[in-house]
């Protein structure tokens, strides 16, 4: 009697999936410091609220828009009157 070899399966490659980066928004350290000095005053509460109502371009205060929409919303505008209040 003689053996006869019995085919065996081979592998097959799968696809792997590569994930993409996922951009995400870099958050504001201190909302409403418009200017970097670490503090939020008063004229830059005003400022913030001019760039929520649009009279002011985001790029003069940008740091008063926390999550980088390109906008200022009231819970940013909150979020800097904090700041200025306990500082940041």
């Amino acid at each position: 009697m003689t053996d006869t070899p019995t085919p065996t399966a081979t592998a097959t490659p799968t696809q792997t999936h590569t994930p993409t980066q996922t951009p995400t928004h870099t958050q504001i350290p201190c909302v409403g410091d418009c200017d970097g000095s670490a503090d939020v005053g008063i004229n830059e509460l005003i400022r913030a609220v001019n760039v929520a109502l649009g009279q002011l371009p985001i790029s003069s205060c940008g740091a008063a828009d926390r999550n980088r929409s390109g906008s200022v919303s009231v819970d940013e505008l909150v979020a800097a009157v904090g700041n200025a209040l306990n500082g940041c």
